[in-house]
């Protein structure tokens, strides 16, 4: 399992979230106050690719990422 910390813009926050949660386990989320949202998700290790390539497409590369484990 990979936990991956991802920041979102809050352009793409709310439509990108729904999708995020059926991908992985939110372990922690925040809401900061300029709408953007960040957490930390857990996704099975070979899924980290895919995961990547659709955090992009929802963001339009709008993202920060960083992978903790």
């Amino acid at each position: 399992m990979k936990q991956i910390w991802i920041k979102i813009s809050a352009q793409y926050a709310h439509k990108s979230q729904g999708t995020l949660r059926s991908l992985g386990k939110i372990i922690k989320e925040n809401w900061g106050a300029d709408g953007s949202w960040d957490a930390v998700i857990e996704i099975p290790g070979g899924m980290q690719e895919e995961f990547f390539d659709k955090l992009n497409s929802l963001t339009k590369g709008s993202v920060e990422t960083k992978i903790l484990n």
